[in-house]
């Protein structure tokens, strides 16, 4: 399936990408739960965690050649954890900047969706605060 292709090249891409070191890049299936976040000092250490999404029918091309090769919007959000807005930020634009307008094998450009900032307060005292910068990309392929 080239939708998978494509989240698989965007996870490989990311785990090369030098200019958000030393965060860990994690695919939702094997990111940290709560229980697990690394910590060092009371601190978590920032990671980023690829969400793939959910490919659906594009109105685009629609039947005119046959359900397999007709075009798939599909998406996936990057998140960035980390223990301040800024460190969060300082990792998240980067990224957002890599992928805008990048376009892997069997997919379009990507395009930059919404991007969405905020703080997670945990009550838990061993569980620190977390702040995320997540951004959605879109992309159209088939399957």
């Amino acid at each position: 399936m080239a939708t998978l292709d494509v989240e698989d090249l965007v996870l490989a891409d990311l785990r090369a990408f030098t200019s958000i070191a030393p965060a860990a890049v994690y695919d939702d299936d094997e990111a940290p739960m709560e229980d697990a976040i690394p910590t060092k000092d009371g601190q978590i250490i920032p990671y980023v965690v690829l969400h793939s999404g959910s490919p659906r029918g594009s109105t685009r091309g629609k039947g005119i050649v046959g359900a397999d090769k007709d075009p798939i919007e599909n998406y996936f959000i990057v998140e960035v954890v980390a223990p301040s807005k800024a460190i969060a930020k300082q990792i998240g634009v980067p990224i957002s900047q890599r992928f805008l307008g990048k376009a892997f094998s069997g997919a379009t450009e990507l395009t930059l969706g919404p991007l969405q900032q905020y703080k997670r307060v945990v009550e838990e005292a061993t569980v620190p605060n977390t702040y995320h910068y997540a951004a959605l990309f879109r992309y159209i392929t088939n399957l």
